[in-house]
């Protein structure tokens, strides 16, 4: 219109109701209520384009000069553009800082859970070693015994009390463990050192002091039938053992490494079991003529004699077998 106007302005052969008809178009007025039904808007709205219904009026609403609802119309669209254009930068920032917020939420989730968890360990820890100084004490009071069964049947009932509360605190552990202390390292690097230091202290400390105890309140009978217990599983394994040599010498030296893995871990297995029963025997005179005479009235099924013979016989089968392997290996990469 505005292209019209001027070409009508300077062109001399336009005649002068043209211009005159130019100079007098009108628009209904933007700033009323009927303006919606003339001016629309089309398109994205960084590309907006306005569309104008002209030719035709709508009662109660007033006619301006074409320039003047143009110029409305366009202080209206830059007012309008920029809460858009606002919110065309607002949510990438919304969504950047969102997925921030969400990152850090989980940052400090991982680190809440460290310092939980380590809370734990550290009383875990503090009842460990608590523990472990009733199981040296308990100890020290059935060493110095000397035999006597109403002081040891005590020993027995304070250590098996022990033993309940060790396997509470390795359930608590574990559920360290399954709760990631083992999985996050990077987060939780103190919770995991503690536990390893509640697990050495169960391993070497506790542990073999409450077998110490098991064994030494045990009555003699007992201890015997253990061991005749012990005896006829290690000739189980000895024979188990020695079946997988033979078939592995009947085999090519691929296969039989095969056959011979599992009969190394059992090899090994037994020959720490045959050093207990050798340990458990010898440490409970078991062979004296004292322990013969309370054997003989508590179970007379039960010979020591035969026990040691049994034994002897054991760790000469341990030996004998590793010998096999040894000859074996020169063939069969190991």
């Amino acid at each position: 219109m505005e292209f019209a106007e001027k070409e009508a302005a300077t062109n001399v052969r336009t005649n002068r109701g043209a211009k005159d008809a130019m100079a007098s178009f009108k628009l209904p007025n933007p700033e009323l209520g009927g303006a919606p039904s003339f001016f629309r808007t089309w398109g994205p709205p960084w590309n907006k384009k306005l569309v104008i219904l002209w030719g035709a009026t709508q009662a109660g609403v007033p006619m301006v000069p074409w320039r003047t609802a143009l110029d409305s119309l366009g202080t209206r669209a830059r007012s309008n553009a920029v809460p858009v254009m606002t919110w065309f930068v607002i949510l990438p920032l919304l969504v950047c800082l969102m997925g921030f917020a969400g990152f850090r939420g989980v940052e400090i989730a991982k680190t809440y859970h460290c310092l939980s968890a380590t809370r734990d360990a550290k009383e875990v820890l503090e009842k460990v070693k608590g523990l472990s100084k009733e199981v040296q004490a308990n100890l020290s009071r059935a060493v110095a015994a000397s035999g006597n069964r109403d002081t040891l049947k005590d020993c027995e009932i304070e250590n098996n009390g022990d033993k309940d509360e060790l396997a509470r605190l390795e359930s608590q552990i574990q559920g360290f463990l399954l709760g990631g202390g083992d999985k996050n390292d990077e987060f939780c690097p103190d919770a995991k050192r503690i536990v390893k230091e509640i697990k050495d202290i169960m391993d070497s400390e506790i542990d073999p002091k409450v077998a110490e105890i098991d064994n030494m309140v045990k009555d003699i009978c007992g201890l015997a039938r253990d061991i005749a217990t012990q005896l006829s599983e290690g000739r189980q394994a000895v024979a188990s053992i020695r079946k997988s040599i033979l078939a592995a010498e009947l085999e090519l030296p691929e296969d039989a490494e095969l056959l011979l893995k599992p009969s190394a871990t059992a090899l090994a297995n037994l020959e720490t079991m045959t050093t207990g029963i050798r340990r458990l025997f010898d440490s409970n005179s078991l062979d004296s003529s004292s322990s013969r005479k309370k054997l003989e009235a508590c179970d007379p099924s039960i010979d020591a004699a035969v026990l040691k013979s049994d034994i002897e016989s054991l760790e000469g089968n341990v030996a004998a077998i590793k010998d096999d392997f040894q000859k074996l290996s020169r063939v069969v990469p190991r």
